[in-house]
């Protein structure tokens, strides 16, 4: 149980480092944008500040929803219109809009081969 416990403590700190990475690029983006718009209106630095905290949300839930598939992978699914399990065929992108924003996520895509019909199943 002890090497569990070390593997959780190693993904927790990679965790961290990731999200403060995604927050420092951010913080960044926002501080060069003040020093080259000097006098921004209060208004203005607002609007930068509100698009820096949508951006934040939107990299740190692409960040979590990757994490999430790379820990729980989908075992491959019943078709839902035949029953035969489907074939996986790869990853591919899809775009997922939500209140923070549009994050685009790399999910397993299965086929049919019987009914010719593709899903991507939860994860």
């Amino acid at each position: 149980m002890h090497a569990d416990e070390e593997k959780q403590g190693e993904r927790q700190e990679e965790r961290c480092g990731a999200m403060e990475d995604i927050a420092e690029a951010i913080l960044d983006e926002v501080s060069a944008w003040s020093q080259a718009h000097p006098r921004a209106t209060w208004d203005e630095l607002e609007q930068e500040v509100l698009q820096a905290r949508q951006q934040f949300g939107e990299r740190l839930m692409q960040r979590l929803v990757e994490e999430r598939e790379a820990v729980q992978p989908v075992p491959g699914p019943r078709c839902p219109q035949c029953g035969q399990e489907m074939r996986y065929k790869g990853r591919k992108p899809r775009y997922v809009a939500s209140s923070i924003g549009e994050t685009q996520l790399k999910r397993g895509h299965y086929y049919c081969s019987r009914c010719k019909t593709s899903v991507f199943p939860p994860g």
